[in-house]
């Protein structure tokens, strides 16, 4: 095994796909960049699939396998296990029956490192039926996001501690969470970037292109997409469900004018006991109030255990 740490980090999650999967791991081994691991994350397959790792291994110290003790269904959760082993800055995810071009990763990571974004995405070739054609070449565009995805998960290479950030892959979310996670990082704050570069040779099989990527799951009439499991305007930044640990909420300072007035005092409480247990501190500046107000804040404070401080600026 290499015990250096790697620039990059390759997530394969696969299962029962051992025949293709061999053409996906090699094409990975034969790239231009050399500074990287890869880790093949297995979710329990019955087939020939270990075998063949095992042997790939020997091969190239670079490889990592790891077999869940279950299959999840979907690869939100391998993906995740992934994230989680990884050691390199840098993480992509190429799917099982797709191929890298060869100079697949040193693309990638010297356009990550001189535009000094948080994820970068190029374009795909789709291998259909026999005929190859280009997929999406579509230039960020945040509007665009809310209403269709057009990032492909085997085009992008993103940091590690971005995915940290916002929780990884939604692992409650079956189809498209690869579109609820761009969405997510853009809301947090993240950049994401277009390079017009085909990265990656997709062989769809006898599945549909939608199938093969699910850009299409329910169609508006306004022409724009949308998932029957999340709404792209309204997902939390952080996953609701992953393996990647609980969400660290930072701690917010709220600041309460009061002047008699007790009962718009009781009607603010109400809210804050809303927050579901948000981490805060509490400052109230009274400005002389004689009604009683400081009387019950400070006896609702105590009893709630909240922290508190109460200044009297009269």
């Amino acid at each position: 095994m290499n015990t250096q740490q790697p620039k990059i980090s390759c997530i394969v999650s696969t299962y029962n796909k051992a025949k293709q999967l061999t053409k996906a791991v090699n094409s990975i081994l034969k790239q231009s960049e050399r500074d990287f691991e890869l880790l093949i994350i297995d979710d329990n397959s019955n087939d020939r699939t270990k075998r063949i790792c095992k042997k790939l291994m020997k091969q190239d110290k670079r490889i990592r396998y790891f077999k869940l003790n279950e299959n999840h269904g979907h690869d939100g959760y391998p993906k995740n296990y992934g994230i989680k082993q990884a050691k390199g800055q840098y993480i992509t995810f190429l799917d099982d029956d797709d191929v890298y071009r060869q100079d697949a990763l040193k693309v990638l990571y010297n356009f990550i490192k001189q535009t000094k974004v948080d994820l970068i995405y190029g374009d795909y070739l789709i291998h259909n039926k026999g005929k190859a054609k280009p997929g999406w070449s579509l230039d960020f565009q945040a509007s665009l996001l809310q209403k269709m995805n057009y990032i492909a998960m085997s085009v992008v290479m993103v940091k590690r501690k971005a995915l940290f950030k916002v929780g990884g892959f939604n692992e409650n979310i079956h189809i498209l969470k690869d579109w609820n996670l761009w969405l997510r990082l853009h809301k947090a704050g993240y950049q994401i970037c277009h390079i017009p570069i085909i990265i990656t040779e997709v062989y769809t099989g006898d599945q549909s292109i939608s199938d093969k990527y699910k850009l299409i799951v329910q169609h508006n009439e306004d022409g724009s997409y949308y998932s029957t499991e999340f709404n792209p305007a309204d997902c939390k930044i952080y996953a609701d469900k992953t393996c990647l640990g609980t969400q660290r909420l930072l701690r917010v300072a709220i600041f309460t004018m009061t002047k008699d007035r007790k009962f718009y005092s009781q009607k603010m409480l109400e809210s804050m006991v809303k927050t579901n247990n948000y981490p805060y501190d509490w400052v109230v500046v009274d400005n002389g109030s004689k009604d009683g107000s400081i009387e019950w804040l400070t006896n609702w404070a105590k009893k709630n255990k909240v922290p508190y401080e109460f200044v009297n600026k009269n």
